[in-house]
């Protein structure tokens, strides 16, 4: 079946490759690094949340987590070491797979600190606490650890302030349409000031178009991505 067969490309994991979206300095739009995106060749599953469901579905998901890492870090091989380098992991990955062996992969082609590991905060089940043993040994490796998509009525603040992360990325959903929208933009203001305690960048999501960047440079938001910056390419 049409499904066996997916199931066996995703098992494989040689049909997963890698685009990048730049990341810019909202200032100048000067590229900072590049975030990493999995996908599946060939299999009618064109987005990660599709393949990475099914994975979940078929108790995969870290073998498949897995097969999207590499492919990320390959497809990173050839930038400058001094770009920085988003990878997204689950957390799921992080525990069962031995932090020494995904460091290795990382640093095979470039220093280890030119990465940062994003992990999504929808992810995050549960109590986040269990992510403090992984996330600080990657840390001491000089990786960067990122909390992905924080923002709208599902921010953890718990997680935010146990896993004291680098960088914190807001959500497309604080981002778009902020220009307009005085609740969004104050949202967004108290999520800055926790940020800003942790001594954490901001990274903004979703950007698309010149009023939201305005609007977020105004409000102190240094880098971003989004369409109107580049698109995954």
């Amino acid at each position: 079946t049409e499904s066996g067969h997916m199931m066996e490309l995703m098992r494989q994991g040689r049909d997963f490759f890698a685009l990048k979206q730049p990341i810019v300095r909202l200032e100048d739009q000067a590229v900072i690094g590049y975030e990493f995106l999995s996908r599946l060749k060939n299999s009618g599953v064109h987005t990660p949340d599709e393949f990475f469901r099914i994975a979940l579905e078929n108790n995969m998901l870290t073998l498949v987590d897995h097969h999207c890492f590499r492919s990320c870090i390959s497809a990173a091989t050839g930038l400058p070491p001094a770009l920085h380098r988003h990878i997204n992991l689950f957390p799921a990955t992080m525990i069962d797979l031995p932090i020494e062996e995904l460091v290795e992969k990382l640093a095979a082609n470039c220093p280890a600190q030119s990465y940062c590991l994003e992990i999504s905060e929808q992810q995050i089940l549960g109590e986040p606490s269990h992510l403090i043993g992984p996330v600080e040994e990657f840390k001491r490796y000089g990786i960067s650890i990122a909390v992905d998509d924080v923002g709208f009525g599902n921010t953890c603040l718990e997680s935010l302030i146990l896993l004291e992360p680098d960088v914190v990325k807001l959500d497309k959903k604080y981002v778009r349409g902020i220009a307009q929208d005085p609740h969004v933009e104050r949202s967004l203001r108290r999520t800055l000031k926790i940020a800003e305690d942790l001594n954490a960048e901001v990274i903004a999501e979703g950007i698309e178009t010149q009023e939201d960047l305005d609007k977020l440079r105004e409000l102190g938001v240094k880098y971003g991505q989004g369409f109107y910056l580049g698109r995954p390419a």
